[in-house]
Parts: C-alpha cells; sequence; structure tokens
C-alpha cells in the first residue's frame, strides 16, 4: 500500500515530468512567433523606407535611371541584328547649339575615331545615325529645317563631309548617312538630361560587309 507521502511524489515526479516533455514544443512555438515578429518587422521597415524614399525623390530617382538603362539595353538589342554600334556621341558636343555646324572641339572628335576606322576592312562600310530629341526646330531653323528629320540628315551630312574631307575614311563609298529623328529615343524626352542624351550620332557597323 503507497504512504500519502510516496504518492505526494508520484504525483509531484510526474507533473515535472509533463512539464519537461512539454517545454520543448513551447520554445519552438516561441520562436516560430519571434521569427514571424522578425519577418513583419522587417516588411515594416522595407515598408518605411520605401515611403521614405518617395518622400525624397530617390525612389522615382532611381526608377527613372532604371528605365533609362532598360531603354538602351533594348535599343542595343534592336540594333544588334542591324548592326553593332562602334560610338557614339552626343550632339552637343559635336554641333554648335540649333545648328548642323560642327565646333572644332567636335572636329577633334571626329578625328579620333579614325582609329576605328583603321580597325576594318577597307571595304566595309559605317552607317552614321543622326538623332534628335522631341523638340521641333525653333522659328529661326524652321525654313531651312522643317523637322527634326531635316536637322538630323544635315548633321549626319556634316560629319560623313568632314570625315572624308578630314581624310579620316579613305573613299566616301564606305559611308552611309541616316537620320532617325526623334524616332528612336533612348532616354525619357520629359527631362533636359533625357533630351540631351536622346540628341546624339551612332557610328555604326552593319551586319554584313558590301564588297568583301
Amino acid at each position: 500500500m503507497v504512504s500519502q507521502s510516496s504518492y505526494s511524489i508520484l504525483i509531484l515526479a510526474a507533473c515535472l515530468g509533463l512539464a519537461a516533455c512539454g517545454t520543448p514544443q513551447i520554445v519552438i512555438d516561441q520562436r516560430e512567433t519571434i521569427d514571424s515578429l522578425n519577418v513583419a518587422y522587417a516588411s515594416l521597415q522595407d515598408s518605411l523606407a520605401f515611403y521614405e524614399s518617395i518622400d525624397s525623390g530617390s525612389y522615382y530617382r532611381e526608377l527613372r535611371v532604371r528605365d533609362m538603362r532598360i531603354n538602351e539595353l533594348e535599343y542595343q538589342l534592336g540594333t544588334a541584328a542591324d548592326g553593332t554600334v562602334l560610338a557614339s556621341e552626343l550632339v552637343d558636343d559635336l554641333f554648335q547649339p540649333a545648328s548642323a555646324d560642327l565646333l572644332e572641339s567636335g572636329k577633334a572628335r571626329l578625328d579620333s575615331l579614325a582609329r576605328i576606322f583603321d580597325d576594318l576592312p577597307d571595304k566595309q562600310h559605317v552607317r552614321i545615325q543622326a538623332h534628335a530629341d522631341n523638340i521641333p526646330p525653333g522659328p529661326t531653323l524652321r525654313d531651312r529645317y522643317p523637322s527634326n528629320w531635316e536637322l538630323s540628315a544635315a548633321r549626319a551630312s556634316a560629319i560623313a563631309r568632314y570625315l572624308i574631307d578630314a581624310g579620316v575614311v579613305s573613299t566616301a563609298e564606305r559611308l552611309e548617312v541616316v537620320s532617325l529623328g526623334d524616332t528612336q529615343p533612348l532616354f525619357t524626352n520629359q527631362t533636359p538630361e533625357g533630351r540631351k542624351r536622346n540628341r546624339r550620332v551612332d557610328f555604326v557597323l552593319p551586319g554584313f560587309c558590301k564588297g568583301c
């Protein structure tokens, strides 16, 4: 027959055993709760950072930079089938403002292209593609250049003429002149910087070599 004291000891031992068995599950549950709280806190921090970036304007700047880079890569991908861009120059670095007249510094930049032509086969053509932003020529230019098509064509032609006259290219037959106006912008035309970067001249190696 079990004494009262022995019975009490058994009850205590049983309670301790149950507590010992239940503790690991409690710890697991607590840790899962802590982990979920940490995830929620991290999400909250991300949300706060997101709204702070919007308030400061950094979100839109980063988004604009990303979009510009995507446009640039898409353009390069699009031209890859038709040729390779050997070099690209900003119109503002080559020409006087709102004109097709080359700057002296612009001529020097074109002189540096001689190394590109020297590395190409003698009969390899290079296409000069002139681009513009979406701002049409002003009143003083409109009689001569009714649209950006004509202005871009004049700029591409001026570059070709200079490369030939300066002896940068051996023969005129190696050059092709193309005006694309404002039809292929790489960047947004909503900002001055974007418009400046859209005013460019690409020197493109076509995907074939005529007469090679």
